[in-house]
């Protein structure tokens, strides 16, 4: 007994959402740890918090494009879907992000002592990039996500032929039946 490429893609349909998951939930968790406790009115805890998701974020948006691609290969429309309203809501905390952390860069930038100035700027500078790339890719991955589910929807539309019944066990209506019986006799 042979197996096909769908057959074979079906299997590695749960154990790769499994592991998926796993592998972008955990570093978030990690990430929750190391921000807390939360402190939202302090601008040093909200540039610090912010720089940490610029650097970790990376991660959870690789495998949410591999998510991505394995419920392409599966046909889960479902998925894709939600793919693409999670890396919309990526993209629009990383923009919101992005905003908010050049506003604490300059508050911050108050505080530091004169010697450290040129590297605070250069890591509050790399920070603000990433932001903004990763959002810009969160942005690109939610368009096709969605690009892609109506697609599949699209795909997904029975073609209809003649004389074709849509509840199977169902008998065919007189006027199939009839035109069924002229053709044999």
């Amino acid at each position: 007994m042979t197996s096909t490429a769908p057959e074979l893609v079906r299997r590695l349909r749960v154990p790769g959402y499994l592991i998926m998951a796993v592998t972008s939930i955990l570093p978030l968790i990690d990430l929750l740890m190391a921000i807390s406790p939360m402190h939202p009115g302090t601008v040093m805890w909200r540039f610090g918090a912010v720089g940490l998701i610029s650097s970790a974020i990376g991660a959870p948006l690789l495998v949410l494009v591999l998510v991505y691609a394995l419920a392409l290969l599966c046909g889960d429309r479902k998925v894709v879907i939600t793919v693409g309203v999670i890396a919309a809501l990526v993209a629009v905390l990383m923009f919101i992000g992005a905003g908010s952390f050049t506003l604490d860069a300059l508050q911050m930038k108050g505080r530091v002592n004169p010697a450290a100035l040129d590297k605070f700027k250069g890591a509050s500078a790399l920070a603000l990039v990433k932001l903004v790339l990763m959002g810009i890719s969160a942005v690109v991955l939610a368009l096709n996500a969605f690009r892609s589910a109506k697609l599949m929807k699209r795909e997904t539309v029975p073609a209809t032929r003649r004389g074709a019944t849509l509840v199977v066990g169902q008998p065919a209506p007189k006027a199939i039946v009839t035109e069924r019986a002229d053709v044999t006799t």
